[in-house]
């Protein structure tokens, strides 16, 4: 098993309400599996998405886009970062 720190920013953690989860996922998990445990985030995530907006979401300080975007494994002690997606004009 895995255990993973996932930290949420700005308007996303007013949403959610909190700060800080820590998860517990089979070693085999990946990105995708992390973020689909956490029903409340995975629900703000798909609103963000179906919107057009693409979160910015990092996994130990590293855009997951460039480890392989959610299909990424996650490993005991990763820490990821979740930001919604930023909007200006």
């Amino acid at each position: 098993m895995a255990r993973v720190t996932i930290n949420v920013y700005t308007s996303l953690r007013e949403k959610l309400g909190w700060k800080t989860k820590v998860v517990i996922v089979n070693d085999d998990a990946t990105l995708e599996d992390v973020v689909k445990s956490v029903q409340d985030l995975w629900n703000a995530l798909r609103e963000f998405i179906e919107r057009g907006w693409t979160p910015m979401i990092l996994v130990n300080g590293v855009h997951a886009d460039l480890k392989g975007g959610m299909r990424v494994r996650v490993k005991d002690g990763d820490v990821i970062d979740v930001f919604p997606a930023a909007g200006g004009g």
